[in-house]
């Protein structure tokens, strides 16, 4: 299945300020006449149940920025791509991603989030606006990330705190994020004639996928060039989507 970006979503640093203003900006029982995906208020309110395993799947294209000290450059490539930027001397600064990738201490996003996501809710069948949600691997377990959804727009949030690497310079920056939108099944009578999500297996009244997900994650700039002596982050954002194939 061909990955489908409907919006963007920026994953920038800044995120982490949206996440708390979301923590705080609603409470248990709160009403919203958003809609998300063709659904009112009631929907929002009954269908709130994401719990599920999602199958990944992963776009061709990744965006890479380096911010040198507030200089901020971008390049897309694919996942084995080769990207260059200019360092503060003028000098170019490459990047192989498929060599930098497979260094055992740099985890890149297909490794930080997994190709079958188990989705966790808690309390989801008490309504509220915001319920907090864990994610693992659903075939290895492991490590349980926290993040929380916003059932007025559809949206999950998750902090992926270690998920780009191990330790020292190629420690993760603290603002490592994933997220998108769950998407709902669409009537036949209303369905679109190419449906990436019609393959999904929704639960009663829930997502059948995943859309406009990203992975964005961070690492200090020496990491990759370890001669940097400038303040440097550098920042991978790999989009997907995801089908819902089964029950925890």
């Amino acid at each position: 299945m061909s990955v489908m970006i409907r919006r963007s979503m920026w994953f920038a640093l800044g995120l982490v300020g949206a996440l708390s203003l979301a923590c705080t900006g609603g409470a248990a029982g709160t009403t919203t006449d958003a809609s998300a995906g063709g659904r009112d208020t009631a929907d929002v309110e009954n269908d709130q149940d994401v719990r599920g395993i999602y199958a990944v799947t992963w776009s061709d294209t990744v965006t890479v920025t380096l911010d040198l000290g507030g200089a901020v450059q971008t390049a897309q490539t694919d996942t084995s791509g080769v990207v260059t930027f200019t360092g503060p001397d003028g000098a170019p600064l490459e990047l192989d991603l498929a060599a930098w990738c497979a260094d055992p201490g740099v985890n890149c996003p297909s490794e930080a989030w997994p190709a079958r996501v188990a989705i966790d809710e808690e309390a989801p069948a008490t309504p509220s606006q915001f319920h907090t949600i864990q994610v693992s691997d659903a075939d290895l377990g492991g490590e349980r990330r926290a993040g929380l959804v916003d059932h007025a727009l559809d949206t999950f949030l998750v902090g992926l705190d270690g998920g780009s690497g191990q330790s020292g310079n190629c420690g993760a920056v603290a603002l490592s994020l994933a997220g998108g939108t769950f998407v709902y099944p669409v009537p036949a009578d209303t369905a679109p004639a190419e449906d990436p999500f019609a393959a999904g297996v929704a639960a009663p009244g829930g997502p059948n996928g995943i859309a406009d997900g990203q992975v964005a994650l961070g690492w200090l700039g020496i990491c990759a060039w370890p001669g940097l002596a400038v303040a440097a982050t550098l920042r991978i954002d790999t989009p997907f989507e995801a089908l819902r194939v089964g029950d925890l």
